[in-house]
């Protein structure tokens, strides 16, 4: 297992991720960095919060608060996490490393995983490619990854190449075992300072195809692009209408037919191709089947394509299916928190949240959603085909987080749900929603100076 200084790290992060936002003379000396660490460190360790004092701020500090939570964020994370990404060697020298599972999550804690890089750092940062492998034996699975990705045309680039853990039936990348990985993952490459924060993207061939569909639409706010291979998800585990922002590919050969994976590669491919004729500037994906090819299909176009896309981290418009994955809700999605969610019929697990703003008006069309399968095969015991019931809300409350990027905040701001105004009035920089959102999200694109939190109305 390797350890890495994350304060190293953090003065390269820092002046990577804000060089473009000009920040101007110091004026947030009065508030107190370790009160803000404080506060975060307890965020990450699930604990009681420390108060933190709240403060507004002007536009001309926006910025530089920004960077001061950032950094109380990496001082926090010095603390809360054991392992961090080592620094990367190129790719090809091999590197082996290993980070640790939750404490009892599995009978082996241990993930081992290549780290490095192909090509010069852009000065922009890396793009970064996590690759997830295939479900045979593990040693091997891992080594042919491995050079599969050496191979793969898409320098410069970094990469994260994980050796599950553990094998056997149902054994998957997703479980929450490993969603606390990822969240690590995610958090580290964004305080590395050599990862463009735009630019990150799941894919993985076979299992790890099933891996990297489903998480790309339970992380896709995280996500520029996602590139399952040789697999294809039943979509009640990875609902499309999550994948408006987020370019998609997925190809597998149409001789791929144990598990229907031909089958579900096509049934992928309409329904973004429905969600794309309503909504022409997202769902951009590139869905297809390699004609006279089976499991063994080419892996090669997949990260070229990927490569060309740059995550928007806030859209003005997107859908978010808020799903379980293992049991786990996510907390947020682009810029919502959920704060309660809506009272849930019993034969449904989620709701679907559509945002959408336009001249300081703020829609969102909340409704709960209820799946119903069909056309079962018994071979596989699974099913192909799944319709939608949506039903309205009961309840809930959601906060609303806001930037310069989404309104005007000099001027009120309008907040419709489902149709009727549940708000109507300024939105104030403050720090405390930076903070917050910084929590949340963990995220430096995402440190939002504003937000409004409203009631769902019940029905």
């Amino acid at each position: 297992m390797t350890i890495c200084n994350l304060k190293a790290l953090r003065a390269a992060a820092l002046a990577t991720i804000f060089a473009s936002l000009g920040c101007l003379s110091l004026s947030a000396e009065n508030i107190e960095k370790k009160a803000i660490s404080d506060y975060l460190l307890a965020r990450l360790e699930k604990k009681e919060t420390p108060k933190l004092a709240n403060r507004l701020l002007k536009a001309s500090n926006q910025a530089e608060v920004q960077k001061l939570v950032w950094e109380a964020f990496a001082d926090a994370c010095y603390n809360f996490d054991f392992d961090c990404l080592p620094a990367p060697d190129s790719l090809a020298a091999a590197r082996q490393y290993a980070w640790q599972l939750p404490d009892g999550s599995e009978p082996s804690t241990n993930m081992p995983f290549y780290f490095g890089t192909k090509g010069s750092k852009p000065e922009a940062g890396y793009p970064f490619f996590l690759y997830m492998h295939g479900s045979g034996e593990k040693n091997q699975e891992w080594s042919v990854g491995f050079k599969w990705c050496n191979y793969f045309n898409d320098s410069p680039s970094l990469y994260f190449i994980p050796q599950i853990p553990n094998m056997g039936r149902y054994y998957r990348w997703w479980h929450k075992s490993k969603q606390v990985v990822w969240q690590r993952l995610l958090r580290q490459a964004f305080l590395s300072g050599i990862v463009n924060p735009n630019r990150i993207y799941f894919f993985g061939i076979s299992e790890g195809a099933y891996g990297s569909q489903r998480m790309a639409s339970f992380y896709a706010d995280y996500l520029a692009g996602a590139g399952p291979i040789a697999g294809g998800e039943p979509l009640i585990n990875a609902p499309v209408e999550n994948l408006s922002q987020v370019a998609f590919t997925l190809t597998s050969g149409d001789n791929d037919v144990q598990f229907c994976r031909h089958i579900y590669t096509d049934i992928t491919r309409q329904a973004l191709d429905s969600m794309q004729i309503l909504h022409p500037e997202e769902y951009k994906h590139n869905v297809f089947l390699q004609k006279g090819r089976d499991h063994h299909c080419d892996y090669t176009y997949t990260t070229p394509w990927l490569a060309q896309f740059v995550r928007n981290p806030h859209p003005k418009h997107f859908k978010w299916e808020d799903f379980p994955m293992d049991t786990v809700y996510r907390e947020g999605f682009y810029n919502l928190q959920v704060l309660e969610r809506p009272t849930l019929p019993a034969d449904s697990m989620r709701t679907c949240y559509e945002f959408s703003v336009a001249d300081n008006v703020i829609d969102l069309n909340v409704h709960n959603v209820r799946y119903f399968g069909y056309d079962f095969v018994p071979m596989w015991e699974l099913i192909l085909h799944f319709g939608k019931e949506i039903s309205p809300v009961d309840g809930g409350k959601i906060r609303i987080y806001l930037n310069d990027e989404l309104v005007d905040l000099n001027r009120p701001v309008t907040v419709r749900i489902n149709g009727k105004k549940v708000f109507r009035g300024k939105a104030q920089r403050q720090l405390k929603a930076i903070v917050e959102s910084c929590a949340l999200y963990q995220d430096p694109c995402r440190l939002f100076p504003a937000s409004v939190v409203v009631d769902i109305p019940r029905k």
